[in-house]
């Protein structure tokens, strides 16, 4: 295991006693991110130990905009969108503050910079995924969190859509949001999804990696996803 992956797991479990020995042997640790782009800061927030949150900033954690609207922290990015327009439309780490919003789950954020201008359809410069806010929104991070709700999904993918998001926007290997919401196996977001015009035929590019030529059905049959793979069956994937 990674230095950061103990890291997390030890926030997730609550463990400040911990934390602190961690940071004592790397400080650093404290503002890195997981493979995944997960940081100590959004396990605490989640897991909601506050106290271990308040040990990150001491340890150099700073929260700026992209990650205030990662922790769902609605007052702090309200003001940014007030002082600074651009900031809805401004990209760091490859995502704008929709995309992490979306990914986390943060509702309220997510609307307040739709209705300031934000991009529904902006898409990553990650250079690996190119994947959109619906996209994000069906995704999902490693740690407790409230995308891992179907109703925050829902919730999300109803308000993408009313901002014009496109159900079926691929990502740069073919994939679209029906696809990762079979390979979580979320039958409501499915549903969803399909009743909106997702179409259960399109599959991953031909040069897309793993994911060649596969439709949302390949994807819930490869990750023992019955009952996903089912309701997709019957709805014609």
């Amino acid at each position: 295991m990674q230095p950061i992956d103990d890291l997390i797991l030890t926030i997730v479990r609550g463990d400040i006693d911990g934390v602190r020995q961690l940071l004592v042997v790397d400080a650093k640790l404290a503002s890195q991110p997981n493979m995944l782009g997960t940081r100590p800061i959004h396990a605490a927030r989640y897991c909601r130990h506050d106290g271990i949150a308040l040990e990150l900033v001491k340890h150099g954690v700073e929260i700026d905009g992209h990650l205030a609207a990662e922790l769902s922290l609605v007052e702090e990015v309200h003001e940014l969108v007030h002082d600074d327009a651009a900031f809805v439309a401004r990209f760091k780490n490859g995502a704008t503050p929709l995309h992490g919003a979306c990914y986390w789950g943060a509702i309220e954020v997510a609307e307040l910079l739709l209705s300031h201008g934000a991009d529904v359809e902006a898409v990553t410069q990650d250079g690996f995924l190119g994947i959109r806010p619906l996209g994000s929104a069906v995704a999902s991070p490693d740690i407790p969190n409230p995308s891992q709700s179907e109703e925050v999904v829902l919730t999300l993918i109803d308000l993408l859509l009313q901002y014009g998001a496109d159900v079926n926007g691929r990502r740069r290997d073919g994939l679209t949001a029906l696809h990762t919401a079979a390979w979580r196996g979320h039958q409501d977001v499915i549903q969803r999804l399909a009743a909106v015009g997702a179409d259960l035929r399109i599959r991953g590019y031909a040069d897309g990696g793993r994911h060649a030529g596969q439709t949302a059905l390949d994807l819930a049959i490869i990750q023992g996803q019955e009952d996903a793979a089912d309701l997709l069956r019957s709805l014609g994937g």
